[in-house]
């Protein structure tokens, strides 16, 4: 029986995606609505809270490829392990059959669609920048039937989409990296008692 595989890499994904979990689930909970109840007028608190949720999207693309690129990784390296000892290449419908393999890599593709989701994000919140720009910085100054006002509120609520996608991804992704980690540390208990000198030899 091999050893399991060091959960330290489990540990840092789980540590990385709680704090960026937390963080925008505060600002969407918290900070955003304080923003607009509290500030004079709410052209200055959109300008405040879109300049805090390009942080908060930048940080969670920055956390989701790194969790991406690990779980990739692992992916391969599940890979290398199953086939390391086979003489012919590997039947690519054995892959799904891999002990970790497919769940490896649906981590990894939802770290990339939390980077995804919160890019989209991105490129969105500039185009309301630009339409905010043209409408003189407030929105509310605009007709109900200006086409500016209309993509406005398209997108706006387009962007509100992308980021409850990559927030709910990234919780699933932390429930599975949970999960993971108490297999892992079982794995591990039973490997440490294989080792132990049987009582009944």
């Amino acid at each position: 029986m091999a050893a399991p595989q060091s959960p330290v890499s489990l540990v840092f994904e789980l540590v990385a995606l709680s704090l960026w979990l937390g963080a925008a689930v505060l600002f969407a909970a918290v900070v955003a609505p304080a923003l607009f109840a509290v500030l004079p007028s709410r052209a200055s608190a959109g300008e405040v809270v879109g300049r805090v949720l390009s942080v908060v999207l930048w940080a969670g693309i920055v956390v989701s490829l790194i969790v991406g690129f690990i779980e990739a990784v692992a992916q391969q390296v599940i890979l290398t392990k199953n086939w390391s000892l086979r003489s012919q290449p590997p039947d690519l419908n054995d892959v799904v059959h891999f002990s970790g393999y497919r769940v490896a890599g649906q981590r990894a593709g939802a770290g990339f669609l939390i980077a995804l989701a919160c890019g989209y994000a991105l490129v969105l919140g500039q185009r309301i920048d630009k339409l905010l720009a043209s409408a003189g910085g407030s929105i509310e100054v605009l007709s109900p039937s200006d086409p500016r006002r209309i993509d406005f509120g398209r997108m706006h609520a387009w962007s509100v989409a992308a980021l409850g996608v990559a927030m709910l991804s990234a919780a699933g992704l932390a429930i599975s990296v949970v999960r993971r980690l108490l297999g892992t540390r079982a794995a591990r208990r039973t490997f440490q008692q294989s080792l132990e000198p049987s009582h009944h030899a």
